[in-house]
């Protein structure tokens, strides 16, 4: 999405990689299993993991935060409405819509596990190959799943 590699966001917390949180046109909030691979194609897309460090009380704050998305899921929805004026660079705040990548940036803002160069609103996947984040892997999904 506007420009980049990538076209997807999700933030996992746990070192084993296996739950990864974030929005999706069809679902709203939702846990993925991005390396659980159900169709073939999906073996394929490319995808990069970037690690934040982050201390004791940032990595609660970040895990209260998803706890109370999980559950309270029901109450969220995916926004094409915040797509579209993030796109077009229009900073703006909805109460229970969100993308992909407005959540993640979102979280790791609000956690205070970083401090972004521009507003959530207007975050996009490619936004976060500019953050002060290491790179842990890059290739295709099915690479990663092969370490």
């Amino acid at each position: 999405m506007k420009g980049g590699t990538y076209n997807h966001a999700s933030i996992g917390i746990d070192d084993e990689l296996e739950e990864f949180y974030s929005f999706r046109t069809k679902w709203g909030f939702c846990i993925e299993h991005p390396f659980s691979f159900n169709k073939e194609h999906k073996k394929y897309i490319p995808c990069a993991i970037y690690q934040v460090e982050v201390t004791e009380i940032e990595y609660r704050n970040i895990q209260e935060v998803i706890h109370s998305f999980i559950s309270e899921r029901e109450q969220y929805h995916y926004s094409y409405l915040s797509v579209a004026l993030g796109f077009l660079g229009i900073k703006h705040q909805f109460d229970k819509g969100y993308y992909c990548s407005k959540f993640v940036a979102e979280l790791l803002e609000r956690s205070g596990a970083m401090v972004l160069k521009k507003d959530t609103s207007v975050y996009f996947p490619s936004d976060f190959l500019h953050e002060k984040a290491s790179i842990y892997f890059e290739g295709n999904a099915n690479e990663y799943s092969m370490i």
